[in-house]
């Protein structure tokens, strides 16, 4: 199958932020989010660049909890005990510890915000067995599932495990690994995954086993079907891409979506993706298209033949 020609990210002014290996792979609290019957498929009124995507992605049940504040959604986990969807937030002012809010999967109705105790980027989650994992500050620090049931509203986590990582933009797993990825805002070129095997004890080991290049823009990865699934994004004014590539070959996409601004993390529950967007905040108030939902898509479409 020939590989699609890619078109650019461009890129704005504003924004933050080797080996090929196969791979088998704020004064403002966040507020509530009230549930909502939202369209689902493309429509006339989606711009014509995003028809394909609205073809393929759902727009979610529900407004996120903290849209329209400072907190800015970074990275997102599935909790599959609980059918939640854990999301990490920043505070743009720079003011407050960073936050976890947990929202129902299916209404997307909130549930629980819970406090970090650290302020940071907070680029990403993932859950592997009785832990959830934040990527965070240069560290991949551990929480049990049990604290994140038992603490009451806007309570302040306490990890039980910091490790260091090479980077710590983004974050997912594997049964066996937590793969960690540096952001790079080149539009071209490459940049790089770290793979962390962890042992009995869920703890990762002190350096990556491995190292796999990825294409540059990436705030968000994940696996499904012998596939790695890439959320890039880059800008408040610039369309996002969802990239679907082998994990034998991860920087040449077998298929390419474009998609709406400022895409993060992405997550695979077993039967969809899921991706959260980061121009919910209203730090990006100005940007040229904002969601403010999670959007998701059924794995076999995503992924395509």
């Amino acid at each position: 199958m020939p590989t699609p020609a890619a078109p650019p990210i461009a890129s704005p002014a504003r924004r933050r932020r080797s080996r090929l290996v196969a791979v088998a792979l704020a004064g403002v609290a966040v507020a509530g989010g009230t549930a909502a019957v939202l369209p689902t498929a493309a429509s006339a009124a989606d711009p014509r660049d995003l028809q394909r995507y609205y073809g393929i992605f759902d727009r979610g049940p529900a407004l996120i909890p903290g849209r329209d504040t400072p907190w800015t959604p970074q990275g997102l986990a599935y909790w599959p005990e609980q059918n939640a969807m854990v999301i990490s937030y920043y505070d743009s002012t720079g003011a407050q510890k960073s936050r976890l809010a947990i929202v129902d999967r299916t209404t997307g109705a909130r549930r629980k915000l819970l406090v970090m105790p650290t302020k940071g980027h907070v680029g990403g989650l993932a859950i592997t067995g009785s832990y959830l994992w934040v990527a965070n500050n240069g560290r991949l620090v551990r929480f049990s599932k049990a604290q994140l049931t038992r603490k009451a509203e806007l309570k302040t986590l306490k990890s039980n495990g910091s490790y260091p990582a090479q980077a710590s933009s983004y974050l997912t797993a594997t049964a066996d690994a937590l793969w960690v990825g540096r952001f790079s805002k080149a539009a071209t070129g490459t940049s790089s995954v770290y793979r962390y095997p962890l042992d009995a004890a869920q703890r990762p080991s002190s350096s990556p086993s491995s190292t796999v290049s990825t294409p540059t823009r990436v705030q968000g990865m994940a696996f499904g079907g012998g596939k790695v699934v890439w959320s890039r994004s880059y800008g408040r004014d610039s369309r996002s891409r969802i990239d679907v590539a082998p994990t034998s070959n991860p920087t040449q996409p077998s298929r390419i979506i474009i998609a709406p601004n400022m895409s993060e993390g992405i997550v695979n529950d077993g039967s969809r993706f899921h991706v959260v967007y980061e121009s919910a905040s209203s730090t990006y108030a100005d940007a040229s298209y904002r969601v403010k939902t999670i959007h998701s898509a059924p794995v076999a479409t995503l992924l395509g033949p």
